[in-house]
């Protein structure tokens, strides 16, 4: 009897348990999931929404990495053919090949200057009966057509006056026809600067994106890049040319530098100073916007008027074409805002420790308000198309006594001549 009551009440047990378990499923036929491993997954839908899940892979700090596509080749360098060409008629800078010129050509054509108007000037003498003494001792015979001349008889004190009048002569021709440099950085050098001061940017703009739940991948930073205040506030028009031509949408380079860019490992470290300068050093020259000359350290002397240079000097000049390169670039600077320019020149420069310390050294005291002038002074000088005998960096170099002067010894020469002269004559 009691195992009959048992079996009794456990049956309604068991019915009642059953029937809370369908009113509790019991839902509407429209409101039910037939896919209910669609959540095990952790998945979640969102329909008539704007987001769009993607199931590529992403990186712990938030980027979506696109397809990659390999081997890239670079057809157009920046710096090759029409494109520098049409930078120097916009910008009014001049060829690398034509901001050089040879000191050994000037003081050649120099000679044989001087030489012809010396020769026309005793011809001109002879025509007006100057030197009509036959008997002289000094004879020099010049030839005008089927004019013949005799050189009068001088006295000392005639002759040595006649040197110095023609070493004035000389001195006032070499004066004349002395290279005359247009201030300002060269086009091709402008075009690297303007790369690198993009890829700067740019990387300053991964960085800044990194936690934004709004930016899912790299590419969708090209959007509005060139056209940012970064840019167009902080640089010259050159540097958002050169981004409209780099940053390109669907071109080679723009698909080229996102391929970079997402192959590194850490963006958190972008915009430290070796992985910064060691970026733009591939990206720009692989580009083309730069050469293997943009980046080169010079340390030896190139020519006789650089065999004095020491590594100060060399460091020097070094920091100077890359504050020059920079200040040029930049949209507009004042004496107090050109200021970080200058103090941040070695960290662009990215030298070894020996010369660095060098390059600090200029950075440090008083100098760094010299150089800051000096470099405000200059880019006043580019904005007038001015031209100068000396290029900024041997200006800057010798203003701060990091590089001394170059002497030609054939000035020397002349120089101690015109003293002795002098001393003969008074």
């Amino acid at each position: 009897r009691i195992f009959l009551r048992l079996t009794i009440f456990i049956s309604i047990l068991l019915q009642l348990c059953r029937c809370e378990d369908i009113n509790y499923h019991d839902l509407k036929e429209d409101d039910s999931y037939e896919d209910y491993d669609y959540y095990d997954d952790n998945y979640d839908t969102f329909e008539d929404s704007s987001i769009i899940i993607t199931e590529k892979p992403v990186y712990s700090n938030g980027f979506i990495v696109n397809n990659v596509k390999n081997d890239i080749i670079i057809k157009n360098k920046l710096i090759d053919g029409n494109y520098i060409d049409t930078i120097s008629k916009n910008y009014g800078c001049l060829l690398r090949k034509d901001s050089l010129i040879a000191n050994s050509e000037i003081t050649n054509n120099t000679n044989e200057i001087s030489k012809s108007e010396h020769e026309k000037k005793l011809i001109e003498s002879c025509n007006n009966n100057e030197y009509n003494d036959t008997n002289s001792v000094n004879d020099t015979n010049i030839n005008d057509n089927s004019t013949n001349c005799i050189k009068k008889k001088l006295n000392f004190r005639e002759i040595q006056q006649e040197k110095l009048n023609q070493q004035r002569e000389l001195k006032q021709l070499k004066e004349k026809i002395k290279p005359r440099y247009l201030l300002g950085s060269n086009c091709e050098t402008l075009v690297c600067g303007s790369c690198k001061s993009n890829i700067e940017e740019f990387s300053k703009l991964i960085v800044k994106s990194i936690n934004d739940i709004k930016i899912q991948s790299i590419d969708q930073l090209f959007d509005g890049f060139c056209n940012s205040r970064e840019l167009t506030l902080r640089y010259d028009n050159i540097v958002s040319d050169i981004c409209y031509t780099v940053f390109n949408n669907g071109n080679d380079n723009q698909q080229f530098i996102l391929n970079y860019f997402e192959s590194q490992s850490n963006w958190q470290n972008l915009l430290s100073k070796q992985i910064l300068y060691d970026n733009q050093k591939y990206i720009c020259t692989m580009i083309g916007a730069c050469d293997s000359t943009s980046y080169h350290l010079q340390l030896i002397p190139r020519n006789k008027y650089e065999d004095h240079w020491d590594n100060k000097c060399f460091i020097c000049q070094a920091f100077a074409y890359n504050l020059e390169e920079r200040v040029q670039l930049a949209r507009y600077l004042t004496e107090k805002t050109i200021l970080p320019v200058v103090m941040e020149t070695c960290d662009r420069l990215n030298l070894e420790k020996e010369y660095d310390d060098i390059c600090r050294e200029m950075i440090s005291g008083t100098l760094v308000d010299d150089i800051a002038w000096l470099a405000k002074v200059n880019d006043e000088g580019i904005e007038k198309k001015l031209k100068s005998e000396k290029k900024f960096s041997d200006t800057l170099c010798e203003q701060i006594k990091y590089c001394e002067k170059y002497l030609d010894p054939e000035e020397i020469k002349q120089i101690e001549a015109e003293e002795e002269i002098e001393i003969m004559l008074f």
